[in-house]
């Protein structure tokens, strides 16, 4: 028996005794580095990722944790897309034990979207001697008060963003976030001048969200010309917001514009936009191939569906809206359903109200008063009295016939008058049935 477990114990030391253990020499947020923007990748959500490159000796063989799609290896170098606010990530290797890198033992609690960090992977042996790699170096990366400063902002430390921001007045990004927190009162008084001074400043050396920022600002006032001047290098450098407005405004010139509609750049823009995330473009993009570019005769409702369903993916309620219509028109009614309670969810009335509709009468699911009253409830007044007036009816029917609660006739009489108040003839009809007026 002993013989045996010797045996056992030497064949694991000769499996695991050529590996070794990596380390972390480097792990930074490269500022100047837009790979993460000009490649981009999404998670499952349409949310745009981060992006990690890794240089190290040996083949990754598994990254374990919220990594979207295949590593990508040039070389020594990986690149590894995670999605937004990752904390951490377990790197396996050919020839050397696993890794697990925590962001917040380098100072990054989590990783943004369309940032690229640079990390650097040694054998734990290497530069033992050095400063520059010795041990502590893998927890305590080189200060970079200006990522500190950006970390402090988006954390709303906003106190300490602007104390570290004022030492830093010349720097790009510093400028637009100054901008933004002068913009909009953020732990400093509003001053709109000295905002608008920052946002040209940020712009002119090139920063993608301030062109963004000065473009937008210039399109609203329709000088469009001006705002081009800042949207075009914007939307060069991948940013999502310039490239969907640069879509609108060759979707929708007018008079104030002095430019021709051209579909063709629109969806030029609008294609760029929705890959790098946003879900307006996606949906503005479904939009024109819904309409045959301006001929209904030529709508291409195949690729039109494509570009609805990534934004309602994205989360835009109107999308989600048009998808579950789509689904409906197909019969497929639990599909319908799914795409309408998340554009309920997020208010939108008549996905709520037909909800109320599909577990109240719908021959095609099963009736649950229950599901119906709680949908019908969501139905507000302040942004469409007939709907609400609708829903207010059928929340009355299930009151006076206990349908999914507890009956309750005086609350009933309560909602068909609200109803019949609004205009609802079926509630008129109902209380005169039952005796009663409309303010009784």
């Amino acid at each position: 028996m002993k013989y045996l477990l010797s045996i056992f114990l030497l064949s694991l030391s000769l499996l695991y005794g050529s590996a070794q253990d990596f380390k972390v020499a480097k792990f930074d947020h490269n500022r100047t580095d837009l790979s993460a923007r000009t490649n981009p990748r999404v998670d499952g959500s349409g949310q745009l990722c981060a992006l990690l490159k890794v240089l190290v000796m040996d083949d990754i063989v598994e990254v374990q944790g919220n990594v979207m799609g295949d590593i990508i290896s040039k070389g020594v170098e990986k690149w590894i897309y995670v999605s937004d606010h990752t904390k951490q990530i377990r790197l396996l290797f050919k020839n050397h034990f696993p890794l697990m890198l925590t962001f917040a033992d380098y100072g990054y609690p989590v990783v943004t979207e369309q940032m690229t960090y640079e990390v650097k992977i040694v054998d734990s042996g290497v530069g033992e001697s050095s400063a520059k790699d010795s041990p502590s170096s893998t927890t305590t990366p080189a200060y970079d008060p200006v990522s500190e400063a950006i970390r402090a902002y988006e954390n709303e430390d906003y106190s300490k963003a602007m104390e570290l921001f004022n030492k830093y007045p010349n720097d790009k990004e510093v400028q637009y976030y100054m901008a933004q927190m002068y913009d909009h009162g953020l732990g400093v008084p509003y001053n709109i001048p000295r905002a608008q001074e920052l946002y040209q400043k940020s712009a002119k050396q090139g920063f993608a969200k301030a062109q963004y920022k000065v473009g937008a600002d210039l399109w609203e006032r329709y000088e469009i010309k001006e705002a081009l001047k800042w949207l075009l290098p914007s939307a060069e450098q991948a940013n999502k917001d310039a490239q969907f407005l640069l879509g609108v405004i060759y979707e929708n010139p007018n008079d104030e514009y002095q430019i021709e509609r051209d579909y063709y750049e629109a969806t030029k823009w609008y294609e760029l936009s929705a890959q790098n995330g946003h879900p307006m473009a996606a949906y503005s993009l479904g939009e024109i191939y819904r309409k045959g570019f301006g001929n209904m005769e030529d709508e291409d409702w195949k690729e039109a569906i494509k570009w609805y369903e990534k934004s309602a993916k994205g989360g835009f309620d109107l999308a989600q809206w048009k998808m579950g219509n789509y689904y409906y028109d197909e019969k497929n009614y639990p599909e319908a359903v799914k795409w309408w309670k998340l554009c309920a969810e997020q208010g939108y009335q008549d996905a709520q109200s037909i909800l109320g509709h599909m577990y109240y009468d719908n021959e095609n699911l099963p009736r649950d008063y229950k599901e119906a009253f709680k949908w019908f409830s969501m139905v507000m007044p302040y942004e469409n009295e007939a709907a609400y007036s609708h829903a207010q009816f059928y929340i009355a029917e299930m009151y006076w016939n206990g349908w999914g609660v507890e009956q309750d006739r005086e609350e009933a009489l309560n909602h068909y008058r609200i109803s019949a108040r609004g205009g609802e003839k079926k509630a008129r009809v109902r209380l005169e049935e039952l005796g009663y007026g409309i303010y009784d």
